[in-house]
């Protein structure tokens, strides 16, 4: 396995802390009390070397203006992972997307954001 790096800038939104580790595993802690509120493991290779080695630098935060309060994924956190993958997860329950919403795990183009 190659070199692994904390790199990540923890967010802070909705009350709860998001991050990363360096095998693009996704958490949410209580900043309150340091309660690991949930983790999500994107089962992430560790047999190929990728050219950036082993790290995440962060995720992004994103809430529906439109959703009703406490709805399914209405708060989201984007992952890209190393192997090119990106997820949007649930940001109360670490769940990614329904399908309906966002298919988990897609591989976006080169070239499209």
């Amino acid at each position: 396995m190659r070199r692994a790096a904390f790199e990540v800038t923890p967010i802070l939104a909705a009350g709860r802390l998001y991050l990363c580790s360096p095998f693009n595993e996704a958490s949410s802690i209580d900043p309150a009390t340091g309660k690991s509120l949930w983790r999500f493991d994107p089962k992430l290779k560790t047999d190929i070397g990728y050219p950036n080695d082993y790290n995440c630098r962060g995720l992004a935060y994103w809430k529906n203006p439109t959703a009703p309060a406490n709805a399914p994924c209405a708060e989201r956190i984007f992952m890209n992972t190393n192997d090119r993958r990106l997820f949007a997860l649930d940001a109360a329950t670490g769940r990614p997307a329904p399908a309906s919403a966002w298919r988990a795990g897609s591989r976006p183009s080169p070239g499209c954001a």
